[in-house]
C-alpha cells in the first residue's frame, strides 16, 4: 500500500508540457513575465522529454519574449539567435517558425536601440510569410511598423500598422487584445501629426484592455497614461487631469509604498498642470515626485534630474529666473556620477552622465535662465557669459550625442534642439560682441555657432561613410564600435524603467568607459580614422581667410525664427549682417522658384527684389568671387536670378541681376571648404565631364538635354591647356561607369545632366 501511494505522488509530480504552456499563457497575459518565462522554461524541458522538438522551439521563443518585455532584450536576443541556429540546422523548411524568430530577433534589437538591425531582421521575418496571413505576419508588421516610427518614417510606420490591424480584424474579429495593441501603437503613430485621431485609437485600444483585462491592469493604466496626453494636446486639460487620477489610483491599489509607476504619474499630473497655467499646483505635484523618485533612487538619477528640471520651469515661467537658475544647475549634477558644484555658475565636464537629453535640457533652459535673470534682475555681465559658456557644453554635448545616436527619430529632434541652441549661442555672442571690450571675439564665437550649425550633420554623415570604409581598419572594429554605442543607448533608456537601478548605472558607466577607451584605442593605433570620424574641429575665421585667398568673399547664412544673420568673411576680416525675418519667407522662396521654372517674369522680378532685400547687404564687397554657404530653405534658391531693388527695366533681361555683380558659387560649410582647399592644394587642374544628354530610357520620364553636348565642349576648351580632360558623352555617361572609376584623381566634377529634390525626404535628392 505504501508502494502505490509513493508511485501516485510521483505521478502527481509529473506536469504536462501542454499545462504548463497553459498556465505561462495566463502568465504572460497578466503581464507577470518572469513567472512566464520560468514555466516556459519548464514546459520546455518537457518537450525534449517527449521528443518534441517543435514544441520545444516554440516554448524558446516564447521565453524569448519574455526576456524582451522583462527588460532584458540581450537574453532575448540570444535565446532567439539560438533558436533561429536550431531551426537552420535540423528544420529549415519551417518558414513561418523562422519568421517568429526573426520576428523576435527585431524585436530585440528594437529594444537594444538597434534600429538599423532591427529593420534588417523584420524585413526578412516579412519574408518568410510571403502572401499568408496569420497572426505571427501581423507581429512582423507591427515591429516594422514601430521601427519605422522609430526612423522618423511615420508614412511607412502608419502603412506597416495598418496592414497588421486588418490582419487582426480578420483573424480575431473587433475586440481582440491584440486589436487593443494595433490601435495604442497608431495612437502613438498619430499623437504629434494628427491628435484628434490619436484620441481615437487610444479610445477604442482603452475600452479592449477594460473589457479583456479589466480597469485595473497595467495595461489599461498606460493606454489611459497616454490617451490623457492625447486630450492635454488638445488643451482638454481636466480630462487629461482626471485620467491621470484613474491612473494613480490603479498605481496605488497594484503597489504599496513608493514606486516608479506611481512617482511618473505624479510627475504627469505636474506636467499637465503646468501646461494649464496651474502653476502652484504643478510645483505640488513635482516636489511630490521628487521626494519619491529619491526614497527609490537616492540623488543622482536621471528621473531626479528631469524632475529637478522640471521644478526649474515652474519657476522660470513664474518669473523666479534666480530660482530656476539653481534648479537647473541642480538637474545637471543629479544626471552627473561624481561631480559636484559650488556655485550656480560652475560647468560640468561633459562625461559619466545617465541621461543625455536631460542634460542637454537642463544646460539650455540653465543659459535661457541666466540670460533672464541678467535682463530683469542683475545686469551683471557674468550672467551673460556664464550663459554662453552653457551653450558651448551644450555644442560640446550635442557633438557627441550625434556620435552615438543611431535612431533617426532621435537624430531629427536632436538636430531641433541643436537649431535652437545654435541661434541663441548667435544672438548672444553678437550682444556681447556691441557690450564688451572684446568685439571680434565674440563675432568669431557667433559664426562658429552658425559654422557649427552648418557642418555638424553633414560632417556626420560624410566622416560616417568615408571612415568605415577607410583603409586599414577591421571591420571587426566598426561592429565593436557600432555594439558599444547601442548598449550606452538601450541602457540609458533602461535608467526610466523598472529594473535594478544599480545593476544598470553600473552597466551604462561599464559601456561609457569601454567606449572612451576605445576611442582613445583608435586615436593612438588608428589616427587617420580617429581624426576624420571624432574630431569635432571646425574651421577657424582665420584659417577660413587663407582659404579663400585675396579675391574671394563668403557668406555664411543662419536662418532664425524672426532674424536672418550674414556672417560675411574675406581678407578684411569677419562682419556680421541680420535682416528681419519676412514672416512669409518661406512661401516667398517656394514662389520666387516656382516663378523660374514657369517663367512668370513679373512674379519673377517681384519675388526676386523682396528676396534681394532680405539676403542681401547694402554694403557689397570688393571682390569679384563670392562663395555663398545658404541655410535651410534659401539652400534651394538661385542667388544669381536676384534683382537689385532699384533695378528698373522693361523687359526681364534688362534687370539688374545679382549674376552681373559676382561669379557665385556654393558650399556646405567654411569647414568642408578650408577642408577641401587644403586637400586639393596637391591635385592638377583636371576635370570630369559628364553629360549623358539622352533621358528616352530612364525609368522617369524627364527631358533630353541637347545643348549639354556643346555646354560640357565648352569647359573642356578651358582644361585643356591646364591639365587632364576626362569627357563623357551620351552612353558612355552612365551611372556605372562613373562608380567603376576613380573620381578622387579629379579636381572638378560637372555634371550636365538632371537633378531632383525631395523636400519631403531630403535622402532621396539625387542625381
Amino acid at each position: 500500500m505504501r508502494k502505490f501511494a509513493l508511485l501516485f505522488c510521483l505521478l502527481s509530480l509529473y506536469c504536462p508540457a501542454q499545462e504548463l504552456i497553459n498556465d505561462a499563457d495566463v502568465a504572460f497575459e497578466q503581464a507577470v513575465y518572469e513567472d512566464a518565462y520560468q514555466l516556459y522554461a519548464d514546459a520546455a524541458d518537457r518537450f525534449i522529454t517527449d521528443d518534441d522538438p517543435i514544441g520545444y522551439i516554440h516554448c524558446n521563443l516564447k521565453m524569448s519574449e519574455c526576456k524582451i518585455l522583462i527588460g532584458e532584450p540581450n537574453e532575448g536576443f540570444q535565446i532567439a539567435t539560438n533558436t533561429f541556429d536550431y531551426l537552420d540546422r535540423y528544420f529549415p523548411e519551417q518558414d513561418l517558425i523562422r519568421g517568429e524568430a526573426m520576428t523576435l530577433l527585431g524585436r530585440a534589437n528594437l529594444n537594444l536601440g538597434r534600429n538599423d538591425l532591427a529593420l534588417e531582421y523584420l524585413e526578412e521575418a516579412l519574408n518568410q510569410y510571403d502572401d499568408m496571413n496569420s497572426l505571427e505576419k501581423a507581429t512582423c508588421l507591427n515591429e516594422l511598423g514601430i521601427a519605422y516610427w522609430n526612423n522618423g518614417n511615420l508614412e511607412l510606420a502608419e502603412q506597416y500598422l495598418e496592414q497588421a490591424l486588418a490582419i487582426r480584424r480578420v483573424l480575431l474579429g473587433e475586440n481582440d487584445r491584440q486589436i487593443g495593441d494595433s490601435f495604442n501603437n497608431l495612437g502613438l503613430i498619430y499623437q504629434e501629426q494628427a491628435p484628434l485621431q490619436a484620441l481615437i485609437y487610444f479610445n477604442r485600444a482603452r475600452d479592449i484592455y477594460e473589457e479583456s483585462y479589466g480597469p485595473d491592469h497595467p495595461k489599461t493604466a498606460l493606454v489611459t497614461n497616454n490617451l490623457a496626453f492625447a486630450h492635454a494636446s488638445q488643451e482638454q486639460f481636466d480630462e487629461a487631469l482626471n485620467l491621470l487620477q484613474l491612473v494613480k489610483t490603479i498605481w496605488d491599489e497594484k503597489y504599496e509604498g513608493d514606486h516608479p509607476r506611481k512617482a511618473f504619474t505624479i510627475s504627469s499630473i505636474g506636467r499637465i498642470q503646468y501646461a494649464n497655467e496651474q502653476l502652484s499646483q504643478a510645483l505640488l505635484s513635482q516636489t511630490e515626485s521628487l521626494k519619491m523618485y529619491m526614497a527609490l533612487y537616492g540623488d543622482r538619477h536621471p528621473e531626479v534630474a528631469n524632475t529637478y528640471f522640471l521644478m526649474g520651469e515652474i519657476h522660470q515661467r513664474l518669473g523666479e529666473h534666480e530660482l530656476a537658475v539653481d534648479l537647473y544647475q541642480q538637474s545637471i549634477y543629479a544626471n552627473l556620477v561624481d561631480q559636484t558644484y559650488t556655485s550656480v555658475y560652475d560647468l560640468p565636464e561633459i562625461r559619466d552622465y545617465f541621461n543625455a537629453d536631460i542634460f542637454l535640457s537642463s544646460l539650455q533652459s540653465k543659459a535661457i535662465a541666466l540670460e533672464a535673470l541678467h535682463y530683469n534682475k542683475t545686469l551683471n555681465k557674468v550672467d551673460l557669459t556664464s550663459a554662453l559658456a552653457s551653450y558651448e557644453k551644450c555644442d560640446e554635448l550635442i557633438s557627441i550625442i550625434r556620435q552615438v545616436r543611431q535612431n533617426e527619430r532621435d537624430k531629427i529632434r536632436l538636430g531641433e534642439i541643436a537649431k535652437e541652441v545654435y541661434e541663441s549661442g548667435i544672438q548672444l555672442s553678437l550682444t556681447l560682441s556691441r557690450q564688451t571690450m572684446r568685439p571680434k571675439y565674440y563675432l568669431e564665437q557667433a559664426f562658429r555657432f552658425c559654422e557649427r550649425s552648418k557642418s555638424a550633420v553633414l560632417l556626420e554623415a560624410i566622416t560616417e561613410s568615408k571612415a568605415k570604409s577607410y583603409a586599414g581598419i577591421p571591420e571587426d572594429l566598426i561592429r565593436t564600435e557600432d555594439s558599444l554605442k547601442a548598449e550606452i543607448a538601450f541602457f540609458e533608456q533602461q535608467l526610466a524603467s523598472d529594473g535594478d537601478q544599480e545593476r544598470i548605472k553600473n552597466l551604462l558607466f561599464q559601456y561609457q568607459s569601454a567606449y572612451h577607451d576605445f576611442i582613445d584605442e583608435l586615436e593612438t593605433n588608428y589616427p587617420d580614422y580617429y581624426n576624420l570620424k571624432y574630431s569635432q574641429q571646425i574651421a577657424t575665421v582665420p584659417e577660413v581667410i587663407e582659404a579663400l585667398g585675396p579675391d574671394a568673399t563668403m557668406w555664411s547664412y543662419f536662418i532664425g525664427e524672426q532674424q536672418i544673420y550674414l556672417f560675411q568673411i574675406n581678407s578684411r576680416g569677419i562682419e556680421e549682417f541680420s535682416f528681419p525675418k519676412d514672416p512669409t519667407f518661406e512661401e516667398l522662396a517656394l514662389s520666387f522658384r516656382n516663378s523660374i521654372k514657369f517663367k512668370i517674369d513679373e512674379a519673377i522680378v517681384t519675388n526676386g527684389k523682396v528676396l534681394y532685400e532680405q539676403l542681401i547687404p547694402n554694403k557689397l564687397p570688393k571682390t569679384r568671387n563670392l562663395i555663398i554657404l545658404p541655410d535651410g530653405i534659401i539652400g534651394t534658391l538661385p542667388f544669381e536670378a536676384l534683382i537689385d531693388p532699384k533695378s528698373e527695366a522693361s523687359t526681364i533681361g534688362g534687370h539688374d541681376f545679382f549674376l552681373r555683380k559676382f561669379s557665385v558659387a556654393y558650399d556646405y560649410s567654411a569647414t568642408l571648404y578650408a577642408q577641401r582647399k587644403e586637400s586639393q592644394e596637391e591635385l592638377a587642374e583636371e576635370i570630369l565631364l559628364y553629360a549623358p544628354v539622352s533621358f528616352e530610357e530612364n525609368e522617369v520620364v524627364m527631358n533630353n538635354l541637347p545643348d549639354s553636348k556643346e555646354e560640357v565642349k565648352e569647359i573642356r576648351l578651358f582644361f585643356l591647356s591646364n591639365g587632364e580632360v576626362d569627357m563623357r558623352l551620351n552612353e558612355e555617361a552612365s551611372e556605372s561607369l562613373l562608380k567603376s572609376g576613380n573620381i578622387s584623381q579629379f579636381k572638378y566634377l560637372h555634371f550636365a545632366t538632371h537633378g531632383e529634390v525631395n523636400e519631403s525626404s531630403p535622402e532621396l535628392s539625387r542625381i
